[in-house]
């Protein structure tokens, strides 16, 4: 883990201190002023600490969430927003730092402050975190070899840089269209308000990879409807917050968003709304196929998922942009967990008898 984290800090350095960076930044991304280069100068020698710091946090978290006390990660988070938000409030206050600087120190500090705050409870709980490892129950198994861990983790890590490529890529699209300002506003807010609500889901995966180690349909049935519940609930406070006034008010007095552009946010959110249950669903099979190491077929359907969005979003043209790519985007999260409902039904479950999926 050190190893990845280390060699992509190295590349994120090179793009913060090279003259290559700012030829991508010119060439590829197509900033053209040498003001916003700078800026972009500035942020990226300060975020190209994020692999290291990331590291530094996930590998305590891991090792908590397989000791099953998750419940430390609330007042490590909570910690983490208060001082990020003590921070912002004084560098807005009293302007002893440009924006951008401030950004990705707060961003880089508040990762790095909750991983201390867990390697701390480690160290007061267990000695050090090599010793709380040893309090986790494992079979015995035959000497792990970094191979091993490249095949299983290899998939992941490009099923993560595709799912963070599909924003850019629809993004690009909404600007090719009419009135791209807007739109772009419009489907960032959206976006923005989506990841917050549906950002619980995102370790749902982990309750099939820790709880599903004994294989029966008592075990799967429960995490399975756990799993699903959450996801059908955002989805429904997604589409009440839209057709209700709470929407508008949200949007018109507490986030004081321009009135045509709520109207199309709240388009845009009705257009994601599916996303939180398809999402769910998703986590549970990630979870399984992680437990059994088929990490290939995550990677492979992602891709399909990354094709189909660049497909819709190429070929429709009769609708706001920013809500196509809402939809892009959702329908081709539907895709991708039907695809990978088949294969753990069609494929996975002729070895496994026991395992009913409904």
């Amino acid at each position: 883990m050190w190893l990845i984290s280390g060699g992509m800090f190295v590349i994120l350095i090179i793009f913060g201190y090279t003259t290559f960076g700012g030829w991508v930044m010119k060439n590829i991304i197509g900033l053209q002023e040498a003001k916003q280069i700078k800026f972009v100068y500035s942020g990226l020698r300060i975020v190209a600490l994020l692999p290291l710091v990331e590291a530094f946090r996930n590998i305590n978290q891991g090792l908590i969430i397989r000791l099953k006390k998750t419940e430390y990660f609330l007042p490590g988070s909570t910690m983490r927003v208060a001082i990020m938000i003590l921070f912002l409030f004084l560098v807005v206050k009293y302007r002893f730092l440009p924006g951008i600087t401030a950004a990705s120190i707060t961003w880089i500090g508040g990762i790095a402050l909750e991983g201390l705050f867990l390697i701390g409870y480690l160290i007061k709980s267990y000695g050090s975190p090599l010793l709380a490892v040893g309090k986790i129950s494992t079979k015995k198994t035959a000497q792990l070899k970094v191979t091993q861990i490249l095949q299983f983790f290899t998939p992941l890590g490009v099923m993560i840089f595709l799912t963070a490529f599909i924003q850019p890529v629809i993004q690009s699209y909404i600007a090719r269209g009419n009135n791209p300002t807007q739109s772009l506003a419009a489907y960032g807010v959206a976006w923005g308000l989506i990841s917050v609500m549906v950002g619980p889901l995102y370790l749902l995966h982990q309750i099939s990879l820790v709880y599903i180690g004994k294989l029966n349909d008592t075990n799967w049935k429960v995490i399975f409807k756990f799993s699903i519940s959450i996801g059908v609930i955002i989805s429904s406070f997604i589409c009440i917050g839209t057709v209700t006034p709470l929407g508008p008010w949200l949007l018109d007095e507490v986030m004081s968003v321009p009135k045509e552009t709520g109207i199309i946010i709240r388009r845009v959110m009705m257009a994601f709304a599916l996303y939180p249950a398809i999402r769910s669903l998703r986590e549970v099979y990630w979870g399984y196929l992680m437990h059994v190491q088929r990490t290939t077929v995550i990677g492979l359907f992602k891709f399909l998922n990354l094709l189909l969005v660049m497909k819709i979003m190429f070929l429709v043209s009769s609708i706001n942009s920013a809500v196509l790519g809402a939809l892009a985007f959702t329908i081709g999260e539907g895709v991708e967990t039907f695809l990978i409902y088949l294969y753990v039904k069609l494929k996975l479950n002729r070895a496994i008898r026991t395992v009913h999926f409904f």
